[in-house]
């Protein structure tokens, strides 16, 4: 067995809690946990009881001069992601990086910069990037099953309460947001990973965009006509203010010559006229938490390379982001 990484963890939200740990209590023999930091240090200490944590402290710095912690976790608020992220580079600790990358793109696209030109290795904790159904759903699409792609479609319509406590809406940082996008952003990013994953690149995107009805500070309804470099069409949908019952976080279309691939709650099926619905075995998976610590642990012991990239998170995050530039500015833009 190769030594355990001695991880850091700085942020000890509800992320590391309810997202994180889950996965990496798993992955036991690849990991151990070197401290958690955070500027509520009960918090910090509860965390670092959770994962069995050396030590603890309320600034981040006095965790990155521990020589003993190679790598760190950062579960931040979005507006703080860049900046503590580059200080955990600087200080030669490998970066698994919570998304989006930072609080508007400009911010983004210089982390990314500097990044490519430090020895460390980034992880974007991306886990749609890591989820056993898109990845079915993506060998069809380049398989070819499919034939030529005609019309993506992804709408996620739900209804975010801030009000209800312990939830991720609830967290202060989300309704005084010092970062563009609010919940479009926060959220979005995920659908971004995913269209790209599966469809491809986007070329063309026209964006319309409704704020309001909610605490949750920014934009709370997106609505996106795609044209991707494949020359398929696509459909985006999503608000955090419109209830639909039917609805889930991830409900994806693909319309190609051939067939049509359905993907909903984790289900993959393909449908061919005149022909009954065929389920496509999919092995369930836990969201793909463990397998993005699995991918970043291999990384660092086995020389693998990363799957959810710094690169590939900026894009996510581009695709958004112009997406509400061509919403503000009434126009059809390119990407």
């Amino acid at each position: 067995m190769t030594q355990p990484i001695n991880l850091g963890i700085i942020g000890a939200g509800l992320a590391v809690k309810q997202l994180h740990w889950p996965a990496l209590r798993r992955l036991r023999d690849r990991y151990r946990f070197g401290a958690v930091a955070d500027i509520d240090l009960s918090r910090a200490q509860e965390i670092a009881a959770l994962v069995g944590a050396e030590h603890t402290c309320a600034n981040y710095h006095e965790l990155l001069a521990l020589s003993e912690v190679e790598a760190v976790l950062l579960s931040l608020p979005i507006h703080l992601t860049a900046p503590i992220a580059l200080d955990a580079a600087r200080a030669g600790k490998h970066l698994i990086i919570e998304k989006p990358l930072g609080s508007n793109l400009e911010q983004a696209r210089q982390l990314k910069e500097h990044l490519a030109h430090l020895p460390v290795t980034a992880l974007v904790a991306e886990n749609f990037r890591y989820r056993n159904d898109l990845a079915a759903a993506r060998r069809l699409v380049h398989e070819g099953t499919l034939g030529d792609l005609l019309l993506v479609r992804l709408h996620a319509l739900s209804y975010v309460d801030p009000t209800t406590p312990g939830s991720f809406a609830s967290t202060p940082w989300r309704h005084d947001s010092q970062y563009r996008g609010g919940p479009i952003l926060d959220a979005s990013v995920h659908h971004a990973a995913a269209l790209r994953t599966v469809a491809g690149e986007v070329e063309w995107v026209q964006a319309f965009a409704k704020y309001g009805y909610s605490r949750l500070n920014g934009p709370t309804t997106i609505s996106m006509n795609l044209r991707f470099r494949s020359g398929a069409l696509g459909s985006y949908l999503y608000s955090v203010v419109c209830h639909d019952e039917r609805s889930a976080f991830l409900d994806l279309t693909i319309y190609g010559s051939e067939a049509t691939l359905v993907l909903h709650d984790g289900e993959v099926r393909l449908l061919r006229r005149e022909q009954p619905a065929e389920t496509i075995p999919v092995e369930a998976d836990d969201g793909g938490y463990y397998a993005e610590f699995l991918n970043f642990a291999a990384a660092l012991r086995e020389d693998q390379p990363i799957v959810a990239t710094v690169d590939e998170a900026y894009k996510d995050m581009e695709l958004i982001l112009r997406a509400l530039d061509s919403a503000e500015q009434a126009a059809v833009l390119l990407l």
